[in-house]
């Protein structure tokens, strides 16, 4: 009779194989971490042919049209560790109170979506991690930006490329003039992309059947800036046609506007409107009013103010009352539908995807929706933070 051995050499041979394998498999993994968490990564040859091309993108998006002379810095790394520590004092600031509203602000939001990440994550930028309207209105500070951001001023260097986003009036102003390399994200009315602006978000409403009991209605305050003047321009055209027509502050305003077919936001102290995002966030129509020069979120897009309802300029909105007199209800549908769709690109989240998907790809076919725009210069302008 045989008696069966039973070797175990085979399944130790696989078994250290397998050992090796998970071995190897975590050093990748903790060779990632250290990518991931900016090691070295931001001065890396990658790091760097990413920067040039970005530079090459953006230059003419900055605020002169002359050569700038862009270069990746070799001690980038050590840069952006500064950078971190120089702007850290401004940070950590309680968001500043806006009528009702208590926060947080697209700045905050900015700041607690990318704070962290590598400098290799920025595609050739250098984030500045400022709470640029906190800072100012905790220290009620009534003079200009540039005395009181000096310390961050003084330290840009004139040949890197800086990225700020802000919700400023006049887009941080004195960095554009003095550091025109800087590219800033503003939602206020100036700098190189506009972004929306946003106070909070609010729910969409669905089309109830009695929609709409108003054809052209504004609900909020008229006294911001030159908006009084663009509102009662419009009214006197809207008296001169049959549409239905309700203006002024109102308790009930989301009520209010989700049973307008056309509701107006025009602009307030700077050139962008909050009410432009809260009506596109409950689902309606947007009527845009500017005076100068228009500041539009994703401008040429499927989901831009153009593409899901009105604007006008100042001067010329009789033209305005009359297009929307002949506005069909199937055109109004079709709007509705649109807006429904573009809802989430001005909401926070929506507009932090889209500012990771420029870092990706600026201006590029994968890197979403934001574009440069340009605004003339005006040295008249006082370099204003925010003004609620």
């Amino acid at each position: 009779m045989f008696k069966t051995i039973t070797t175990t050499t085979a399944p130790r041979a696989w078994f250290v194989v397998l050992v090796l394998l998970l071995l190897a498999t975590l050093s990748m993994s903790q060779k990632q971490k250290q990518a991931d968490s900016g090691v070295g990564a931001g001065d890396s040859p990658a790091a760097v042919a990413r920067a040039k091309r970005t530079y090459q993108t953006l230059q003419s998006c900055l605020r002169f049209d002359r050569e700038y002379n862009l270069q990746y810095p070799k001690d980038a790394e050590a840069h952006y560790k500064e950078l971190l520590q120089r702007t850290s004092i401004y940070r950590g600031h309680k968001p500043h109170k806006g009528g009702n509203f208590q926060g947080p602000w697209i700045e905050n939001y900015f700041i607690d979506h990318f704070l962290g990440k590598p400098l290799s994550y920025f595609g050739g930028f250098f984030p500045l991690f400022v709470q640029w309207s906190d800072y100012q209105l905790a220290r009620k500070h009534n003079s200009t930006d540039s005395s009181m951001f000096e310390p961050l001023r003084s330290f840009l260097r004139p040949n890197v490329l800086y990225l700020a986003i802000s919700q400023s009036n006049l887009g941080l102003l004195f960095l554009m003039t003095s550091e025109p390399n800087v590219v800033i994200m503003n939602a206020g009315g100036d700098g190189n992309i506009p972004i929306p602006l946003i106070k909070g978000e609010l729910k969409f409403l669905r089309v109830q059947e009695d929609f709409p009991r108003y054809d052209v209605g504004f609900y909020g305050s008229p006294d911001h800036g030159p908006r009084k003047l663009l509102l009662d321009e419009l009214q006197g055209h809207i008296k001169e046609t049959k549409l239905r027509l309700k203006m002024g502050p109102s308790p009930q305003w989301i009520q209010d506007m989700s049973y307008t077919a056309f509701n107006l936001a025009p602009r307030g102290f700077g050139r962008a409107s909050f009410r432009l995002a809260e009506i596109i966030q409950i689902g309606r129509i947007p009527v845009y009013l500017y005076d100068d020069h228009p500041w539009l979120p994703y401008d040429g897009s499927p989901i831009g103010p153009k593409a899901i309802g009105f604007l006008a300029k100042g001067g010329n909105l009789g033209k305005l009352a009359q297009t929307l007199t002949r506005v069909t209800n199937a055109t109004i549908h079709d709007l509705l539908d649109r807006v429904e769709k573009a809802r989430y690109f001005y909401t926070y989240e929506g507009v932090m995807e889209q500012i990771e998907l420029f870092l990706r790809d600026p201006l590029g076919p994968a890197g979403g929706y934001l574009r440069c725009q340009k605004i003339p210069h005006n040295l008249e302008h006082q370099s204003i933070v925010l003004r609620n």
